[in-house]
C-alpha cells in the first residue's frame, strides 16, 4: 500500500484491534487497584476514544472491542482454569508473536483471567469464531474439519483453507 491509500475496511479493523488492546492495558494500569472488572471498562473507554478520535464508526468500534473481549475472555478463561501457560493457549511457538503484541495481550490476560477465577463454578463454553471477524494472536480450529489456522497478530479470520468452513474455536 503506498502511503496515498487508505487502509481498505479489514485492515482498518485489524489495526484498531491493535491500538485498541494498547489503549485497553494503558486503562487497565490507571485502574489496576479497583475491585470491578477493569477489562471490561478499558475496553469500553478504549472502544469511546476511537470512535470520539474518528478513527472508527461506532459500529466498527464496537464491532473491534466485541471482537477483543472475546479473545480476552477466552483466553483467561483458559488461564483460570487450565492453570498453563499462555503460550498453551496461542498453541504454538510464541516468539512468532510481535514482542509488543505479546507483551499487551499477556499483562491483560493476566489482569483479566483474576476476574474471571471468581467466576470459576460456571461451566466453560466455548467461544465461536467465524469468518470475516478480527481475532488477536493465537490458534483456531474449524469446526468442520478441524484445520488449525495460526494468527502471529491480531488479523482477519478466513474461510478455513482445506474446507473452506466458516466457524472455528481454539483448541483445548
Amino acid at each position: 500500500m503506498t502511503s496515498n491509500q487508505k487502509p481498505g475496511p479489514m485492515e482498518r479493523l485489524v489495526d484498531a484491534y491493535s491500538v485498541m488492546l494498547e489503549r485497553a492495558n494503558e486503562f487497565i494500569e490507571q485502574a489496576e487497584e479497583q475491585a470491578k472488572p477493569a477489562f471490561d471498562n478499558a475496553v469500553e473507554r478504549a472502544r469511546q476514544t476511537a470512535h470520539e478520535l474518528g478513527e472508527l464508526t461506532r459500529e466498527e468500534s464496537r464491532l473491534v472491542a466485541d471482537y477483543l473481549k472475546r479473545d480476552m475472555h477466552d483466553v483467561a478463561q483458559h488461564l483460570a482454569e487450565s492453570r498453563q501457560e499462555l503460550s498453551e493457549w496461542f498453541r504454538f511457538d510464541v516468539k512468532q508473536i510481535e514482542s509488543r503484541m505479546w507483551e499487551m495481550f499477556a499483562a491483560a490476560a493476566d489482569k483479566t483471567s483474576l476476574e474471571l477465577m471468581r467466576l470459576a463454578g460456571m461451566a466453560r463454553k466455548q467461544v465461536v469464531y467465524r469468518t470475516g471477524e478480527v481475532t488477536g494472536p493465537g490458534t483456531l480450529a474449524c469446526d468442520a474439519c478441524g484445520e488449525q489456522v495460526n494468527f502471529d497478530r491480531p488479523g482477519a479470520i478466513p474461510p478455513c483453507p482445506r474446507c473452506r468452513g466458516e466457524v472455528f474455536h481454539r483448541p483445548e
